[in-house]
């Protein structure tokens, strides 16, 4: 079984960077003066980083890491691909995808892990 990554959003207070490690705490440390902003674990993170860089290539500033864009925007393109992948993999291993939310209610933000794919 792959060993879990984080895909992780961090910031400088201006650009965004989208990134891959084993170990939050310590890349943390390494990233210096980067906040991260978010985290989400999955087996398949290295895909999402590949995917999501792609999505955002628009916006790509100092590189393919780093992003020129709003945060609220970098979230909603980061787990709109994520849901994507995570509803794929579920249906590939034949279980029902995630709902989707009713008309009026929030937009979905996928779970840290979802339990269903832990063998992925």
């Amino acid at each position: 079984m792959s060993q879990k990554q984080f895909l992780y959003l961090a910031t400088d207070g201006r650009l965004l960077k989208i990134g891959i490690t084993n170990d939050p705490a310590r890349r943390m440390v390494e990233l210096g003066n980067l906040r991260i902003v978010k985290l989400w674990r999955r087996t398949y993170a290295r895909a999402l980083e590949t995917a999501i860089k792609g999505i955002l290539a628009y916006a790509a500033e100092r590189g393919s890491e780093w992003f020129n864009l709003p945060l609220q925007e970098a979230l909603f393109e980061v787990e709109r691909t994520i849901r994507i992948e995570d509803d794929d993999r579920a249906i590939q291993l034949g279980v029902e995808p995630s709902p989707r939310p009713k008309d009026g209610k929030p937009p979905y933000d996928p779970p840290f892990e979802l339990a269903r794919l832990a063998s992925c």
